[in-house]
């Protein structure tokens, strides 16, 4: 699975790291594109910065807040979904 970003920061590492090619996520052609796996040790640091609590905002909603990492909100909830798995992260996550 390959997908691309909208973040500034990991469009460089996915433009020097990745290939051309069709993103899974968002679909778009032609773009900067790299494995999913590749990108899992960014992820832990990053969710390993939040935690839920029962009256928090969502987790999507602090990422797209502060980062734009995701086109939109839809690929950012299959994205999260993906990464939170294959981490094997264990917590709720309210996404909005």
């Amino acid at each position: 699975m390959k997908v691309a970003s909208e973040d500034r920061e990991l469009k460089g590492f996915i433009l020097s790291q990745g290939e051309r090619g069709s993103c899974c996520f968002c679909g778009t052609d032609d773009k900067n594109i790299i494995k999913i796996d590749e990108l899992l040790d960014f992820f832990d640091e990053l969710l390993g910065n939040f935690e839920t609590h029962p009256d928090g905002i969502g987790l999507l909603s602090l990422i797209q807040g502060d980062w734009s990492l995701f086109r939109n909100n839809e690929t950012g909830i299959k994205f999260l979904n993906i990464i939170i798995d294959k981490l094997e992260i264990s917590f709720f996550m309210q996404m909005f």
